[in-house]
């Protein structure tokens, strides 16, 4: 048994003062953070300490007991795991609350209202047809005719300018998203690494720049379904630093590497949104490919609404959502299939020589015809008996009449509307607000379904990461007892090293 050095223990008392003092600041930390949005709980991460050094040619004659406990740091409480489940569902929800957003705005558009008023337009034309049908000269109610066509023409009109300004707004919420939202997220997070790194380099925490930083990431995430990677790099023998990546999802593709960071482009190609980006390798992203990376998360959210065509034939840059392509393919279609079924029947009653009655308006030509631009055609402004109802006036039901109503009530109509083939005008009008009234909720069970798991998941990260008042008042004791008890170690050794420096010896003097 070997003798230790006279202060070989107040060391350790000391540390354990220290490392009490150093607990009971970190519980008052978290404490006054409790409300704080977004912080993480923090902890003293302290590990033994052993002496050590001895020379392997000693004569080991004795012990020694360890020299107590040392911090080694403050660290923040958090599961990686339950961080990457909350983002990955966070795309899901963000992607869904656009969804949410943009549907209600085209049943709003679309609603049983909108689809009353077309119907009651269309079952008005054909009310005054039947009443054509028993007068002796039919043709006396081509006006009362022409002023019922020209209602339907402009609620088409109506609906079509509607719909066109809801695209604006969607356009212009995604613009903003890009360029304040995800771009801003970008270049913060950036910024943050190096902060962090410079910070860190130096042995402090920067547990609340990682705070601020983990709120950015679960923001981005809500837009674009992310990976985030932290890999350690030793810098020197006794210094390593953590690195942050952003990548998309399943790709390798960076958003942010250390202090790099890509930037997302809007633009607007006629009624679609496109967006590029170019990554933080500086490697440009055309629309098509980001279109294709983008699998979830409010910016395919927002592209599915806008660009979204349905059941329609996409076109370049569009996608098979039923958003506003589908609803303005469906109300273009309407427009054309109306007219042309209009003007072939008024052929057919002059003998087979054009007459037509809805044009486009903006050349008052048969061809183009969508809902923005359909109308009556200026001769029939001009002249009600541009509409041949009978050919005359001495024979009741006449079939130029009855011509008219098979067309807009009896006909069935094809390439109007995918999901409805072979169906009359007022079924094809009924039967897309149901299809509207379907999507919106196909959209609101997703999103109160992806509300309930991201709840979840933020209610099982918060019972880790959270601040318990519970747990640190149970803290606080430990601490306090904690640090009580290495007062009382440090005042026993103080009275023993008097005994021996004044008790000691004295015998015989």
């Amino acid at each position: 048994m070997i003798m230790r050095s006279s202060f070989f223990a107040f060391e350790t008392a000391r540390r354990a003062i220290a490392n009490a003092q150093l607990g009971l600041d970190t519980v008052g930390h978290n404490t006054s953070n409790i409300d704080t949005p977004g912080y993480t709980r923090q902890r003293v991460d302290q590990v033994s300490w052993a002496v050590n050094g001895n020379s392997k040619y000693a004569v080991h004659k004795g012990f020694y007991p360890g020299m107590g406990a040392v911090a080694t740091g403050i660290s923040q409480i958090r599961d990686p795991f339950l961080d990457a489940r909350y983002r990955a569902e966070a795309g899901n929800y963000g992607e869904y609350i656009v969804r949410q957003d943009g549907m209600n705005d085209l049943q709003n558009i679309f609603d049983e209202v909108m689809s009353d008023a077309l119907h009651e337009g269309l079952g008005n034309i054909v009310d005054k047809l039947e009443k054509a049908l028993s007068q002796p000269d039919a043709q006396e109610y081509a006006s009362t005719v022409r002023k019922d066509v020209e209602k339907f023409t402009s609620m088409l009109n109506k609906y079509s300018t509607e719909l066109g300004r809801m695209r604006d707004n969607q356009m212009d919420d995604l613009e903003v998203s890009v360029n304040d939202e995800v771009n801003r997220i970008l270049k913060e997070i950036a910024h943050l690494n190096e902060q962090i790194n410079k910070v860190e380099v130096y042995g402090n925490p920067g547990n609340e720049l990682r705070d601020e930083r983990n709120m950015l990431l679960d923001e981005l995430a809500g837009f674009v379904d992310i990976q985030v990677t932290e890999t350690k790099k030793e810098i020197t023998q006794d210094v390593a630093l953590n690195y942050l990546t952003v990548t998309i999802k399943g790709t390798n593709i960076e958003l942010v590497n250390k202090d790099q960071y890509a930037e997302f482009n809007f633009n607007r190609n006629g009624d679609l949104a496109e967006l590029s980006f170019t990554d933080a390798g500086g490697t440009a992203h055309n629309a098509a490919a980001t279109d294709a990376l983008l699998e979830k998360g409010g910016l395919r959210g927002y592209l599915d609404i806008i660009n979204g065509s349905g059941s329609y034939t996409p076109g370049a840059g569009e996608n098979d959502y039923k958003g506003i392509v589908y609803a303005q393919k469906y109300l273009d279609s309407l427009a054309q299939s109306f007219a042309d079924a209009i003007n072939a029947v008024n052929k057919q009653n002059n003998g087979g020589t054009d007459k037509p009655l809805i044009t486009n308006s903006t050349n008052n030509s048969m061809a183009g015809v969508t809902a923005s631009t359909i109308a009556i055609s200026s001769e029939w402004r001009a002249d009600p008996n541009e509409i041949i109802l009978s050919n005359s006036d001495t024979i009741a039901n006449p079939v130029e009449a009855m011509r008219f109503i098979n067309a807009i009530s009896t006909e069935k109509r094809s390439g109007v509307l995918p999901d409805l083939p072979n169906t009359t005008f007022q079924e094809l009008v009924a039967g897309f607000t149901g299809l509207i009234g379907s999507e919106k909720k196909q959209a609101d069970e997703l999103l109160a379904a992806s509300t309930k798991v991201i709840s979840t998941l933020d209610d099982q990260r918060q019972s880790i990461s959270g601040v318990s008042e519970n747990e640190e008042a149970i803290n606080m004791m430990t601490y306090s007892n904690y640090y009580n008890a290495a007062v009382r170690y440090m005042t026993t050794l103080d009275e023993a090293l008097d005994k021996i420096i004044n008790g000691m010896g004295i015998v015989g003097r």
